[in-house]
């Protein structure tokens, strides 16, 4: 299973991150999952094609993190792409891993506003910043 682990400037609704991800991946809504753990799987079956997780992070300028699992694999994009997208769709600043080696370099997508290479703080990436969290719908 392949996917995405992103960051966006502020707290989204489960519906938001349904209906931009359905826009911008060409798929139902419906056939998208969004769990706070992901060992609660009892929603996923095979229509799922996305599955998300949820977290609160201990970054004020970064306060949610979602993982992203793709379980169809006819779905693929760059991901500069989809989360310039995703960032104009939800009126937010996205952080996207920029897919080299370093585990800290990043997209930083501001919405609006252009995009940059960033490297981001260990703290941001310390899981024990984050909480699960079940987003509102």
């Amino acid at each position: 299973m392949s996917g995405w682990d992103i960051f966006v400037s502020r707290v989204l609704t489960k519906r938001e991150i349904r209906m931009a991800l359905a826009v911008i991946l060409g798929i139902k809504q419906g056939n998208i999952v969004i769990v706070k753990s992901i060992s609660e799987r009892e929603d996923v079956n095979d229509a799922t094609e996305i599955l998300c997780q949820t977290f609160l992070c201990g970054d004020e300028h970064f306060p949610l993190r979602i993982d992203i699992y793709v379980h169809k694999q006819q779905i693929a994009a760059s991901n500069l792409s989809i989360f310039k997208k995703l960032s104009d769709i939800v009126r937010a600043d996205v952080l996207v891993s920029d897919e080299t080696p370093d585990p800290v370099s990043f997209w930083l997508i501001h919405y609006g506003n252009g995009t940059e290479r960033t490297i981001v703080s260990d703290s941001i990436l310390d899981e024990q910043n984050m909480k699960e969290i079940d987003l509102k719908d």
